[in-house]
C-alpha cells in the first residue's frame, strides 16, 4: 500500500508528524518526530537513539499510528537499514532540517540504527 499523494505531500513539508505508540496494557502515547520522504517512503529516526521510550515500544509492536495535518493513519513500523536509503535520509534531514542545531544528531551512526519506514495499513 503507498501514500496518498496528499498525505505524502503532507510528509514531506510538515516540520513534525506525531508518532501513536501502543503498548498491551498501556495508555498510548504520542512523541513528536521529524520525517523524511525518500521515493515516496516515509522514514523517522529517533533522536535519543534506541533508547528512547518510543522506539523501544516500537520495536514490541510494529503496529501503530501517525498524526499528519490532524488526521491519522495506521502504519506498521518496518526496520529499514539499506545503505543507500540511508544515505538518501541522511541527505533528507540535512536538507529539510538545516536551520535546526542538532540536525547532526539525526545523522549520527547510533541513531541511522533507528531509522523506521512508515507503512500504511
Amino acid at each position: 500500500m503507498s501514500w496518498p499523494a496528499d498525505t505524502l505531500t503532507a510528509l514531506i513539508e510538515d516540520e513534525e508528524i506525531d508518532l501513536v505508540i501502543s503498548a498491551p496494557g498501556k495508555k498510548d502515547l504520542r512523541f513528536p518526530v521529524w520525517v523524511i520522504v525518500v521515493d515516496d517512503a516515509a522514514y523517522v529516526r529517533s533522536y535519543k537513539g534506541p533508547t528512547a521510550l518510543w522506539y523501544g515500544r516500537v520495536t514490541q509492536n510494529r503496529d501503530g499510528a501517525i498524526v499528519v495535518g490532524g488526521t491519522e493513519f495506521e502504519v506498521r513500523f518496518e526496520v529499514d537499514l539499506d545503505p543507500t536509503t540511508a544515505s538518501a535520509i541522511d541527505a533528507g534531514y540535512a536538507e529539510k532540517y538545516a536551520r535546526h542545531s542538532y540536525v547532526e544528531a539525526m545523522i549520527a551512526d547510533t541513531v541511522k540504527a533507528t531509522t523506521l519506514r512508515l507503512d500504511p495499513r
